[in-house]
């Protein structure tokens, strides 16, 4: 059966498949999806929040411009959620698969861990985000709040933190990459933060 094209890209379907993939193996696929959601909502909540001041303005301008305002803010949220969306499908499914695949004694099951857009998330915990290419050629990705520093490289799943003047080395689960222009990392990680 062939499902509608319009639907194909919708986010209700973009969002379907992934429950649907979840909900084949809760105990390792379920919690990763739930932790990623519970994240972009707050995010969104945080960002909306920080509008609300700039939407007002646009309304005193004009009737028109504040619905142009917050028209273009919400065109942008929907893009920016349609793009996480795909990209935790496509981790969801591989770790599905992988899943799948080493079922024969359950020996390797993967619990799942979504991935999330590092310089979001980073600001919503309080961060800034700083890029630099090292002489190796290396994209490396600075983390800074008041009493810590991250230092993770595009690629490698060995990264530093320093604080209070002490650095140290730890391992991410899985190597930051770049996807549609921006990079990603393990939600793992973030959680810790």
């Amino acid at each position: 059966m062939k499902m509608p094209t319009d639907n194909e890209k919708s986010m209700y379907y973009a969002c379907k498949r992934i429950c649907g993939i979840a909900e084949m193996d809760r105990a390792f696929l379920s919690q990763g999806v739930k932790d990623f959601n519970l994240l972009q909502e707050n995010i969104m909540l945080k960002n909306m929040q920080n509008e609300v001041s700039k939407i007002a303005k646009q309304y005193k301008t004009s009737k028109k411009a504040g619905r142009e305002y917050v028209t273009a803010l919400a065109n942008k949220v929907a893009k920016e959620q349609y793009e996480n969306t795909e990209n935790l499908y496509n981790n969801l499914l591989l770790t599905a698969i992988d899943n799948v695949n080493d079922r024969a004694n359950n020996a390797r099951e993967h619990t799942f861990v979504a991935d999330t857009k590092l310089t979001q998330a980073a600001k919503y915990y309080g961060y800034t985000v700083t890029k630099t290419t090292a002489k190796s050629g290396d994209r490396v990705y600075t983390l800074k709040s008041a009493d810590k520093t991250y230092k993770l490289t595009k690629g490698k799943t060995a990264y530093t933190v320093t604080e209070n003047g002490v650095k140290k080395t730890a391992e991410l689960s899985k190597a930051p990459y770049v996807y549609g222009g921006y990079i990603y990392v393990p939600m793992d990680f973030l959680q810790g933060l």
